[in-house]
């Protein structure tokens, strides 16, 4: 996650007082985003923080995180591909995000 963050940090612009503030430089841009995460546990709960997690920072960038999409009790490299309903959801939440952009 920190790798992930730390990535981010040439699209800011930082200000040089103390405590700084910062802008982003994608912001006012229209940018939209789905956030997935896939966790082994059943439990929607025991996915913790990561959604948060993973919106946070590109809500910070100007982003607008149009939907959250958790994917639980799976843990194998491409376990998801063989679930045809996640596969109909995550293709629907691609077409609303195609109909958001246009």
């Amino acid at each position: 996650m920190k790798a992930f963050i730390d990535r981010l940090y040439p699209y800011y612009n930082f200000t040089n007082d103390r405590p700084r503030r910062y802008s982003s430089r994608l912001a006012g841009q229209g940018r939209k985003a789905i956030i997935f995460s896939v966790c082994e546990q059943l439990e929607i709960e025991e996915m913790g923080f990561t959604l948060g997690a993973l919106g946070m920072p590109l809500e910070a960038l100007g982003y607008e995180v149009v939907e959250k999409f958790p994917v639980t009790g799976y843990f194998d490299r491409g376990a998801v591909s063989g679930d045809e309903e996640l596969l109909r959801k995550t293709f629907e939440a691609g077409k609303k995000m195609a109909e958001i952009l246009r």
